[in-house]
């Protein structure tokens, strides 16, 4: 966690991501427009950090260590509502941007945006608009995300509710009791998952599962599965 001094009365950046390089290059392309007032890694430092400096803008990675994915938007905005949202993401896929606004951000930027976007998209939020990136598809192709990963067809329908809860920001816990299944049951489906997708520890899974859960949000806003949460039993 680093705090940065205010200094002159220019609008006041706060950078919440997971990748310290990521951090550094946009505090250096920033920092001659803004005053970057802290940087923070984790959910906790973030959340605390919001309710003594609250900034103008956050720059926000949903991904961050000990958050859950898009439940970390509205944390966001209760601990801090005057603190424009914009979400920086690695996945540059449409629903999880419309999963990303309609929970509460203000914008939403892939990565792999220009220097010249960023700060176009930061005066538009903290102009009052919402910004959206012409790099994200108009289109969602929620079959087409869904498919992308043909492991996906092998999961039971218990380790489909398992990860979409997991990706929708439940707690091991929290889908334990959603489910009706103990802690060491969540964890056998949890460990199920990372063999047959291939994925390497729980952390990677998480980041899979946010953005899964949000290529199958219907138009609706409902979920295609794990929706009717702890309707049967195993």
């Amino acid at each position: 966690m680093a705090i940065y001094r205010r200094s002159d009365p220019r609008a006041r950046i706060a950078l919440a991501h997971s990748h310290r390089l990521l951090v550094d290059g946009l505090r250096s392309v920033l920092e001659q427009d803004y005053e970057i007032a802290w940087t923070a890694r984790s959910d906790d430092e973030l959340l605390s950090l919001l309710v003594l400096h609250s900034p103008d803008c956050l720059l926000l990675d949903l991904l961050l260590p000990g958050a859950c994915g898009m439940e970390l938007v509205p944390r966001v905005r209760d601990a801090s509502s005057s603190t424009r949202i914009l979400v920086i993401s690695e996945y540059r896929d449409r629903p999880l941007a419309n999963a990303a606004l309609s929970a509460g951000a203000h914008g939403f930027l892939p990565t792999e945006a220009s220097s010249e976007e960023l700060r176009d998209a930061i005066a538009a939020v903290l102009a009052g608009s919402r910004y959206l990136s012409p790099l994200v598809p108009k289109t969602s192709h929620r079959l087409a995300g869904c498919a992308r990963h043909p492991a996906l067809g092998r999961l039971t329908q218990r380790e489909q509710e398992v990860l979409l809860l997991l990706g929708s920001g439940s707690s091991q816990s929290e889908i334990a009791r959603a489910l009706h299944l103990s802690k060491s049951t969540v964890t056998f489906h949890k460990n199920n998952l990372c063999r047959t997708l291939g994925l390497t520890s729980g952390d990677v899974m998480r980041r899979f599962a946010v953005l899964l859960a949000a290529t199958v949000d219907e138009p609706d806003g409902t979920k295609r599965a794990g929706s009717e949460r702890g309707r049967s039993r195993e």
